[in-house]
């Protein structure tokens, strides 16, 4: 399978979203191709972050295949604009995660988690708040704010599984 429709999550997360399906691709590697980026000029490449993105995306659908209880993922996006690139949920609790291409996560990085947040903690429903993440290329994992945590690629799988 070369490309993945990922619904949006309901309206009962945060009570703003819209019903839409993203895209991504399986395979970064022919997303790349496609897009002519290389190893090369990634760094200098618009598409990086896209890129970077659907990487994430393969590896959570690989750690969800394989695990002892899959998780329900999402994106989500509502009617201000504010975007998540994960809403990962496990028995009632949902946990947000962005993906940046960066190493140093920066506090601005983690504004629209935060503010989601904060409306989820706030709401009566199905769903509660559980820790989130912002998935990077840094060197390990680390707390960036409270209940925020900086998580790379390769200590993915430790969070969700």
């Amino acid at each position: 399978q070369k490309f993945n429709l990922m619904k949006e999550v309901s309206d009962s997360l945060a009570g703003h979203s819209l019903i839409l399906d993203q895209g991504y691709f399986c395979d970064s590697g022919l997303l790349s191709f496609l897009l002519g980026v290389s190893i090369e000029n990634l760094n200098d490449s618009p598409f990086k972050g896209q890129i970077w993105e659907t990487l994430v995306f393969a590896e959570l659908r690989k750690i969800n295949y394989t695990a002892k209880t899959p998780v329900n993922f999402w994106f989500y996006r509502d009617q201000t604009a504010r975007e998540i690139d994960f809403v990962v949920e496990k028995g009632g609790v949902i946990s947000l995660a962005e993906c940046k291409w960066t190493e140093n996560p920066q506090p601005s990085d983690i504004k629209t988690i935060r503010s989601i947040d904060t409306e989820l903690r706030k709401r009566e429903g199905p769903y509660r708040a559980g820790e989130h993440y912002l998935i990077c290329n840094s060197a390990g994992t680390y707390p960036l704010s409270p209940g925020i945590e900086v998580v790379s690629l390769d200590r993915l799988n430790t969070n969700w599984d």
